[in-house]
């Protein structure tokens, strides 16, 4: 049987008859239940009909959250999608994470504010790390191009995801056409507004380590996103909570062996090897101010897992005696918004770090010759105005709509 779950910072207002709502509790933010009563239909229904009920029952209600869909196929997904496209129901824009272990997938629909926050990042971050590869770099022209939300396969087990954003590395071949250097991105943008924090950190640890050309995470999680519909409790509308938004990077600890921690990319460079440019030995830089021993690490047990750690770990999967460690660059979750402050947001911080090798690696012709000027300064003031006047208007329009009469519900049918 197909299960299914909605994911939102509210339970769903209501669902549809078929839809046994006695849910089994996964986390406060988060439950799962039978998509249909088989006591209350004639026919059992086939996965491929429960799967096609459960998406269709989640976009008549606005597509909250995300939703959870447990014990199914890929290719009965992938049904699914053909049988909503014919019916001009697009989720083209949706994104999808697709685990085939444990035969879930996790469905979440884009907002106006992770809009925002994906344009800012293929562009306006994309054009300041260009204009530093430019400025620094020793091998070749790289650049980086924007392929956006495309699905990425994960691990070795058939698994995709399809992230937000995400950023490639490109150089020019010796026949001066532009090239991508590898087939997975450098660097991945996710936003999260309605996941929990434990979800995203064993999302993190997928992209570093069972997609090896990933070199960094931009993370920005949102909190008390308002709902896309408005929500009476007995009292009228329900309070407004305060949003806030945290933006943090990313990455792997270095595990001090010099062939795992700085891969080589082959070489770009163009006309004779004695005019290709020569960086840093490798000890005078290898040292990035980023990465420090975090005593406050954790484990991602759940019962031991701290959300507001700086650190985690896992086990090496194919190595139980080694550990798998990421990190994040700043020593807080950077706060893009948060209107819990009393004073406002003027003290915030006002710019983001990335790292030159975040999007490069040494070339294959002088692995030991280093970049010395690393950071990517990513000025915030501009992304935050945006942000906010992005949560303004997603308020107005739910006052409008709450004002709104009642309209009668039309739901999808399915084909015969």
């Amino acid at each position: 049987m197909v299960h299914c779950g909605y994911v939102a910072q509210q339970p769903p207002v209501s669902v549809h008859d078929h839809v046994t709502c006695t849910a089994q509790f996964y986390n406060p933010r988060e439950y799962f239940f039978p998509v249909r009563n088989p006591s209350q239909v004639m026919e059992d229904p086939t996965p491929r009909e429960e799967l096609l009920s459960s998406i269709l029952d989640w976009l008549d209600q606005g597509g909250p959250g995300r939703l959870h869909l447990q014990d199914i196929h890929f290719e009965d997904f992938k049904k699914a999608l053909d049988t909503l496209s014919a019916l001009r129901i697009k989720l083209r824009t949706h994104r999808f994470d697709w685990d085939n272990e444990s035969r879930t997938i996790l469905i979440r629909k884009p907002t106006e504010l992770t809009e925002v926050l994906g344009g800012w990042f293929v562009y306006e971050l994309a054009i300041l790390v260009n204009q530093k590869l430019s400025q620094v770099s020793i091998c070749g022209r790289p650049s980086v191009s924007n392929m956006g939300s495309t699905e990425l396969p994960i691990g070795k087990e058939g698994s995709r995801v399809v992230p937000d954003q995400s950023l490639y590395l490109m150089q020019v071949d010796a026949n001066g056409d532009d090239v991508f250097v590898s087939e997975t991105p450098r660097v991945v943008f996710e936003t999260s507004t309605s996941e929990q924090r434990h979800y995203m950190i064993e999302k993190i640890f997928k992209y570093l380590f069972e997609m090896s050309d990933v070199h960094a995470v931009v993370i920005c999680d949102l909190t008390n996103v308002p709902p896309r519909v408005a929500r009476e409790s007995e009292s009228g509308t329900q309070p407004v909570k305060p949003f806030k938004a945290e933006i943090a990077v990313w990455s792997r600890k270095t595990t001090g062996s010099v062939g795992s921690d700085y891969p080589l990319d082959s070489c770009y460079h163009q006309g004779e090897s004695a005019d290709h440019k020569v960086g840093d030995n490798l000890d005078s830089t290898s040292s990035s101010s980023f990465e420090q021993s975090h005593t406050d690490a954790s484990s991602l047990v759940l019962d031991e897992f701290d959300h507001s750690a700086r650190e985690y770990f896992r086990p090496d999967p194919n190595n139980s005696e080694k550990q798998q460690r990421i990190y994040r660059r700043s020593l807080e979750w950077i706060a893009l918004c948060d209107e819990s402050v009393p004073t406002g947001q003027g003290g915030l911080q006002s710019e983001l770090i990335l790292d030159i090798y975040d999007f490069l690696r040494p070339c294959s012709h002088f692995p030991h010759s280093y970049i010395r000027d690393r950071n990517i300064v990513v000025p915030l003031n501009a992304l935050r105005s945006r942000l906010v006047l992005a949560l303004e208007r997603r308020r107005n329009s739910l006052q409008q709509n709450f004002k709104l009469p009642e309209a009668e519900s039309s739901t999808h049918q399915l084909p015969n």
